[in-house]
C-alpha cells in the first residue's frame, strides 16, 4: 500500500520504517550492516602491501646496539625486504588480500 506522503521515491531506513509503521506491520527498530572480515593484527603492524601485490617487511636488528654495527651493515637495514614464495602467500591470507 502506498501512501501519497513517501513518493517521493525516498529509499532510506526511516521512510521504510514509517511505511511499516503505517501499514502496521512488524519491524524490527535496529537496521544492522554486515560486518568485515578481521585482518591479522600482528601481520598488520609488520607488513606493507604495495598496490601491486608485493610485500615488503622491515629487517631486524635495527633497534638498538647501532654504535658495534658496521655502516654497511645499517645500510642495508634501511630498505625494506620483499617477501617472496610460500610466505607471502600466507601472509597474504592473513591480510586478507
Amino acid at each position: 500500500m502506498q501512501h501519497n506522503l513517501f513518493q517521493g521515491g525516498f529509499k532510506n531506513n526511516t521512510c521504510s520504517l514509517l511505511l511499516s509503521l503505517l501499514d502496521k506491520r512488524p519491524v524490527s527498530l535496529q537496521f544492522t550492516r554486515e560486518m568485515g572480515l578481521k585482518v591479522h593484527s600482528g601481520s598488520k603492524k609488520r607488513f606493507k602491501v604495495l598496490n601491486d601485490g608485493t610485500l615488503l617487511f622491515p629487517h631486524c636488528n635495527r633497534r638498538h646496539m647501532q654504535s658495534k654495527k658496521t655502516h654497511r651493515q645499517s645500510a642495508r637495514r634501511q630498505q625494506y625486504g620483499v617477501l617472496r614464495g610460500g610466505m607471502a602467500v600466507k601472509i597474504r591470507r592473513l591480510l586478507r588480500r
